[in-house]
């Protein structure tokens, strides 16, 4: 789902039902773990399209940031 429908989404629910809490989850952060079985389960966690390991930390926070205030002005947080 693209962040353009998630938006309109959320702007839908908004306008039709009380929204009592928000927790958002799913920012993307590299693989660190210590073990080959919890690499394992790390890698089914994170989208096999994107290679974020070519990106620098701060991009990735940033692209981070973003889509989460977006998501807190759709919702007029």
């Amino acid at each position: 789902m693209s962040i353009e429908e998630l938006i309109l989404i959320l702007k839908i629910l908004k306008e039709n039902l009380d929204i009592l809490g928000v927790d958002i989850t799913g920012d993307y952060s590299k693989i660190s773990v210590k073990g080959k079985l919890k690499f394992i389960f790390s890698k089914i966690d994170h989208p096999m399209k994107v290679a974020a390991d070519k990106y620098q930390e701060d991009a990735i926070n940033s692209v981070n940031e973003e889509t989460n205030l977006k998501i807190l002005q759709a919702l007029g947080i």
